[in-house]
């Protein structure tokens, strides 16, 4: 929902407000007034929903995503993404300069994923020196 409109379902829902209550009890008057205040704050709070619930985590890669989103979202999850980014260094040197290369063993994975932050972003900047090299 953009701007504007969010203003006007909140005005809406704060004047119908104003008006049940004003109503006292008269029926007629409060019942429609209250069924709109609710209705216009119903809509305010399911439109609020989502970006709560998104705000602080990352992004869910997509499988139709491109390499950078994936690294970009790996690089976001700290520890648990660097598997992927390695596992992706090293797809992108089998498809391009060494088709032979068999991969990560199993011991070097988690030797790279218990780096530190600034050492791990130091080996990827290496890695890719050395991709761009030897492509």
């Amino acid at each position: 929902m953009n701007r504007p409109l969010t203003a006007f379902a909140g005005a809406v829902a704060a004047v119908a407000t104003g008006v049940a209550v004003w109503a006292g009890t008269n029926v007629a008057l409060a019942l429609p007034a209250a069924t709109v205040a609710v209705a216009a704050a119903a809509l305010l709070f399911v439109e609020s929903v989502p970006s709560v619930t998104r705000r602080g985590h990352p992004p869910v890669p997509l499988r139709s995503s491109s390499g950078v989103d994936r690294i970009r979202t790996a690089f976001r999850t700290g520890r648990v993404g660097r598997e992927l980014i390695v596992s992706l260094l090293d797809n992108y040197e089998r498809t391009g300069p060494n088709p032979a290369f068999a991969g990560r063993r199993p011991e070097e994975q988690a030797r790279l994923a218990r780096l530190t932050g600034s050492e791990f972003r130091e080996y990827v900047r290496g890695r890719i020196d050395e991709l761009e090299a030897r492509s």
